[in-house]
């Protein structure tokens, strides 16, 4: 361990050293020109010091999974901001009341991230898509395996009520299942909406977003399920396309079935693929949305635009 007096030694050699550094006529003939030399590299220069690192390219998987992440924040934040407390005897257990007219605001974040998530994903599938392996891993998604049948359980109709009053979480789909519109409308009454300072119970609400923290620990199953989907042409990629006469060539389409199997001869186009036909999120995502997360899904929603577009070229066969 050094003395007080060899430091105070150290830094007045120290301090010698750096005026000679720093006057000119104190530096012998022949070091000027080979320290001059080293300052002038290329590790040394204003530029080099001042210029700023590259940045990632916005529409990269890292930067969207860190633009998701902060939607997700931002919507576990207003619910844990805004939910009532339990009264003394329950105050122990989950907190799931809240004001009407915050859970309404938290359906709209929640919405926000469910769209966000699902460009994400479109971004990832088409990123598997563009190689060979990855749309061979898609592909073999394909060959189903055999399961056995569910069973049927026994009708009661305590446990019926309980799943209503508590439903269980849910699954996450990055495109939500499609049903062909029936002619038969449905009778069952709507419930008038209550009032905006009025107590309801947000579980459903909570269970979504359970469901989504979920579901982005594990993106990359969903963007592989998507990606399979996407190169059995199960959707359509343009309004165009479903929107248009459907002619059918069986002279070319015969042959195209023996080949592939499970292509699917029955597409549909998706409402989350009609919304990014417009390089504009929806209005309905951002009213009442923060600058921040007005930013974020932009992104996003721009990144989605252009992973759909580039689907018809890579499910091409």
């Amino acid at each position: 361990m050094q003395t007080q007096v060899e430091i105070k030694a150290d830094l007045t050699d120290f301090a010698e050293m750096w005026r000679g550094q720093n006057n000119p006529k104190s530096i012998p003939h022949g070091t000027r020109p080979a320290m001059l030399a080293d300052m002038t590299e290329t590790t040394h220069t204003f530029a080099r010091i001042s210029a700023p690192e590259p940045a990632e390219r916005r529409d990269s998987p890292g930067v969207l999974a860190v633009l998701v992440a902060n939607l997700l924040g931002i919507a576990r934040t207003f619910l844990d901001v805004n939910l009532i407390p339990n009264p003394p005897e329950t105050y122990r257990q989950a907190w799931t009341q809240m004001e009407y007219i915050y859970l309404k605001h938290l359906r709209a974040h929640i919405r926000r991230v469910e769209h966000g998530f699902r460009c994400l994903i479109l971004c990832l599938a088409g990123e598997l898509l563009k190689t060979k392996a990855g749309q061979a891993k898609a592909a073999a998604l394909w060959q189903k395996p055999d399961r056995e049948p569910p069973r049927k359980r026994p009708y009661d109709p305590l446990i019926l009520v309980q799943e209503e009053r508590d439903p269980k979480p849910g699954s996450f789909s990055a495109i939500a299942g499609y049903s062909r519109p029936s002619r038969a409308k449905s009778r069952r009454l709507r419930p008038f909406e209550p009032l905006d300072w009025a107590e309801v119970s947000a579980v459903r609400e909570i269970n979504r977003l359970s469901v989504l923290t979920r579901a982005i620990g594990r993106v990359d199953a969903h963007a592989l399920r998507l990606a399979s989907r996407l190169l059995a042409g199960e959707f359509y990629t343009a309004s165009d396309e479903a929107d248009g006469p459907k002619i059918t060539d069986f002279s070319a389409f015969r042959p195209a079935c023996a080949e592939q199997p499970n292509r699917c001869d029955r597409p549909h186009f998706p409402a989350f693929f009609r919304r990014l036909e417009t390089w504009y999120p929806p209005d309905e995502l951002f009213d009442e949305a923060s600058d921040g997360a007005r930013s974020d899904l932009t992104d996003l929603h721009l990144a989605g635009c252009g992973a759909l577009s580039a689907c018809p070229q890579l499910t091409a066969h």
